[in-house]
């Protein structure tokens, strides 16, 4: 269905890169990219000459906004400007556009490093952005990054809303997996999951694990 004929649908937020639109009540959400359409352009100067005096939420908006960055004629030269400028809230959100426009080697390499300084707890979105480079030495990288969450104090807490910990070993192992890990090699990580004190967790384990490993019992 296209969106624009959901009833009640309207503007909600409108900044100088995106739009957000909800219906009355909203259940629903459509994002848009101002780039999309060529009503926000950037360049690499403008982009030096206006991000030191942003605050937190308007660097998110603009990073999120590069979803529309095929349109922006520099987005290299502007992606390597925010990873040298980048803190642990804007990696996330441009962890996707590294791979997408980066060379692919230049992208590994940044994305290994944020995976490395990066708080447990905070990496899920690097290891999914590895694993779609389908590098060969990532599924290797992954194993030690599991590893190192899983001997993390807290994985196996119990939290009110989100075991952060344990959502990154989640997508770890899930990512692995996508890479050609044989799911007998996880299978201890996988029980130890399924039973995690935390309810959120048992969830995740559900949406993104069970079926690799309830093919394999056959």
């Amino acid at each position: 269905m296209d969106w624009h004929n959901i009833p009640n649908v309207k503007r909600q937020r409108e900044t100088r890169w995106s739009r957000l639109f909800t219906d009355d009540d909203g259940t629903f959400k459509h994002y848009e990219s101002r780039f999309r359409d060529g009503t926000a352009t950037i360049t690499l100067d403008d982009l030096k000459d206006l991000w030191p005096n942003w605050n937190p939420e308007d660097r998110c908006d603009f990073c999120h906004a590069l979803s529309g960055a095929k349109h922006v004629p520099e987005i290299q030269d502007i992606l390597r400007y925010l990873v040298s400028q980048s803190d642990r809230f804007v990696r996330p959100r441009i962890a996707s556009y590294v791979v997408r426009y980066l060379p692919l080697s230049e992208a590994i390499s940044i994305l290994k490093e944020w995976c490395q300084i990066g708080e447990v707890g905070q990496c899920a979105c690097y290891y999914s952005a590895l694993a779609k480079t389908k590098d060969s030495n990532t599924l290797s990288f992954l194993r030690i990054c599991l590893q190192r969450t899983l001997s993390t104090e807290g994985f196996m807490a119990e939290s009110d809303f989100h075991n952060w910990v344990a959502f990154d070993a989640v997508h770890c192992v899930q990512h692995m997996l996508e890479l050609g890990e044989d799911s007998a090699v996880l299978r201890s990580v996988y029980e130890t999951l399924k039973a995690h004190p935390d309810a959120g967790t048992r969830r995740h384990v559900q949406m993104f694990l069970d079926k690799y490993f309830q093919s394999s019992d056959g």
